[in-house]
């Protein structure tokens, strides 16, 4: 299972595994139906979750800056949750797989560049979904 998560590239993060998935990965832009594809990715996140059965796991959706700060947290929300149910329907538990849209407030890049004008890159990179496992870290499994 720690294969499966190195190739999902999964951080360990305060006692946490942490998968990101970018938006392009999961999502058309501003919109939370998931895309064809992002099946393979989920179907493998949904094996890790009933691997590691006594891990609670959170799915957190983000958004970047643009748009109202509203429709970023609802966006965020809606994500959070599509991914969630698809978890289920890949057979996790779903008394252990929770949903939490973030919005805007936990951004990994900046938005903007120093000078301050608009950074797509940044803002790019803050349009993504996190699946936590809480307290798992794979390198337990290779001791």
């Amino acid at each position: 299972m720690s294969d499966t998560l190195t190739e999902l590239e999964a951080e360990v993060c305060d006692g946490d595994t942490v998968v990101t998935l970018p938006e392009q990965v999961l999502f058309a832009f501003d919109r939370a139906d998931l895309l064809p594809g992002a099946a393979t990715s989920l179907d493998r996140i949904a094996e890790a979750i009933a691997f590691f059965a006594d891990a609670p796991g959170r799915v957190e959706g983000h958004t970047d800056v643009r748009g109202a700060t509203a429709d970023n947290q609802d966006l965020s929300e809606r994500r959070a949750r599509v991914v969630v149910d698809h978890l289920v329907g890949a057979g996790s538990d779903p008394g252990r797989v929770t949903a939490r849209g973030l919005g805007e407030t936990r951004p990994v890049a900046a938005n903007q560049t120093a000078g301050g004008a608009d950074d797509p890159a940044g803002r790019a990179r803050n349009r993504r979904v996190e699946i936590v496992l809480e307290g798992v870290d794979p390198a337990d499994l290779d001791r």
